[in-house]
């Protein structure tokens, strides 16, 4: 069940001028339950930022959350971040473990990229008149030239 999760935040008048960091969930009767809250310097990054890796804590890994907010830009920011940082590091991770490819398939894989690594692609200058406009490049191998036209999608080798 998809974890759903209401943050808001709170000015407290006073001297200090701090605010209230409230973060408020739904259990199963959709009743709700105040999770965590927390009393920060009112209007900074870092104040939200510290509520929310403390809330991402609590909550632990693993757990689908949805996040509901009305609070500025921070939240927003800082969610955005930090679902990027996860995918980056999922990706990382995923890649240093098993791969989906058979043995035969990674094989051909570094064969073609082995292949591959002697190849010299060179952009067409624009300032040689050529009829090869800027999105057409010219591959060397060792045994053959191609052109690669990236609008069309062709080359001139068939493939």
């Amino acid at each position: 069940m998809l974890l759903v999760i209401f943050i808001g935040s709170v000015r407290i008048r006073g001297e200090y001028l701090n605010s209230m960091f409230v973060a408020v969930a739904m259990d199963g009767n959709n009743n709700t339950t105040a999770i965590a809250f927390s009393i920060r310097v009112a209007n900074n990054v870092n104040s939200c930022t510290w509520f929310l890796m403390r809330l991402k804590d609590a909550i632990g890994e693993g757990r689908e959350v949805a996040f509901i907010t009305n609070m500025d830009d921070t939240i927003s920011s800082f969610v955005g971040q930090y679902i990027q940082q996860t995918f980056a590091e999922r990706s990382v991770v995923g890649g240093m473990s098993n791969t989906v490819f058979t043995p035969y398939v990674e094989m051909v894989l570094h064969k073609r990229m082995q292949k591959s690594l002697r190849w010299k692609a060179t952009k067409i200058p624009p300032k040689i008149s050529s009829p090869f406009p800027s999105d057409i490049f010219r591959i060397f191998d060792l045994k053959r030239s191609c052109v690669v036209d990236l609008n069309r999608h062709t080359c001139s080798c068939g493939k």
